[in-house]
């Protein structure tokens, strides 16, 4: 079976024993846009959507772009390399995050698992509309989300936090906080205070 590992590799072990195929896109490992890979398992076998010159074993013709291979093979390599040590730097970010979240229980509910991957938290916001908040954070060039980027164009609202809670208000007032490696806590301190005060400014 396949594996999409986009938001694993790099971040935390992969078990990969039983995995016949696997991909990932390079803009999420600090590559360049329009990268990714596929891997397989020699014995598997797949069938070309195109068809011509023969590149690629024939199962992809045309020329790859030698900067986008180089890139993803690059980005992939000090990834991996450096996994432990920016797993231990993001748990750090988490950990403040929630300490804050888990602190204020009547003004933001935690959706992530405490032993979940580090690099998201999710929360929902117990008073105030996360679109707001979101703009509004936006406007201090602090960057995070309401909805999957995935899913932004057509999502009303978090179907995972809906089927989680089954609750709507929940469900559609959730924000997502995603870590990496070059985020600091003096970063995470300006989330919480612009929390903060966009909170209780919405209250006045």
């Amino acid at each position: 079976f396949h594996v999409d590992i986009v938001q694993a590799i790099g971040k935390v072990p992969i078990a990969l024993d039983n995995v016949d195929l696997f991909s990932l896109t390079g803009h999420k490992i600090h590559g360049l846009p329009g990268s990714g890979l596929l891997i397989k398992k020699r014995q598997v076998l797949l069938k070309a959507h195109n068809i011509g010159g023969g590149q690629e074993n024939n199962y992809r013709s045309g020329t790859n772009t030698l900067a986008l291979s180089a890139a993803i093979a690059k980005a992939l390599r000090l990834v991996t390399a450096q996994q432990k040590d920016n797993y231990r730097h993001v748990t750090t970010l988490r950990d403040r995050l929630w300490r804050y979240l888990n602190d204020n229980p009547h003004l933001y509910k935690i959706n992530s698992f405490f032993k979940d991957n580090p690099y998201i938290v999710n929360f929902s916001l117990l008073t105030r509309k996360a679109s707001v908040v979101v703009e509004a954070l936006s406007n201090r060039q602090i960057m995070v989300s309401s909805v999957s980027s995935c899913h932004s164009k057509k999502e009303k609202f978090s179907a995972v936090i809906y089927a989680m809670y089954h609750d709507e208000t929940l469900a559609q007032n959730t924000i997502r906080v995603s870590f990496c490696k070059e985020n600091t806590l003096e970063e995470v301190d300006e989330l919480i205070k612009g929390l903060d005060e966009i909170i209780e400014g919405l209250k006045q």
